[in-house]
């Protein structure tokens, strides 16, 4: 899991497209040492639960990825309870704009270790409810 830090960020370049002739995004992610610790650790854990129940079916040995590659990109669109830090509030609203809720994995104040994809369907299921509700800011 990595933490948040200005310099793991997306810039979109000014000159180069993607083929949906949108700005081409660049990807700046480095883990720290802390984390390049943790990631061992889990790593480590990982392959002692795995021995314990018997070990890795062929085929599905663990792989670590090249940080990035799988694009679960998170925090751009940062959870926070202050605008001053974060883009949407606990409830997946943007901060002093009425009715515009954000999710995906954006969302996540931290990075993942593993696939968000529950995290984020949480953070959506949470927020469908509260609109039904309605925000308690609104």
């Amino acid at each position: 899991m990595s933490r948040p830090r200005p310099e793991n960020r997306v810039t979109f370049s000014r000159k180069l497209r993607d083929t949906f002739d949108m700005p081409q995004p660049t990807f700046h992610f480095r883990l720290d040492e802390a984390e390049r610790k943790d990631t061992d650790r889990m790593n480590e854990h990982m392959l002692r639960t795995a021995a314990a129940l018997g070990g890795f079916m062929p085929g599905s040995e663990p792989v670590f990825l090249t940080p990035g590659l799988p694009l679960h990109i998170a925090g751009t669109t940062r959870m926070g309870t202050s605008a001053l830090d974060s883009v949407v509030d606990e409830y997946s609203k943007v901060w002093h704009i009425d009715n515009l809720y954000l999710g995906g994995n954006g969302l996540h104040p931290f990075g993942n270790a593993s696939n968000p994809t529950l995290t984020s369907v949480a953070l959506a299921l949470h927020a469908a409810d509260t609109i039904v509700k309605g925000h308690p800011g609104l």
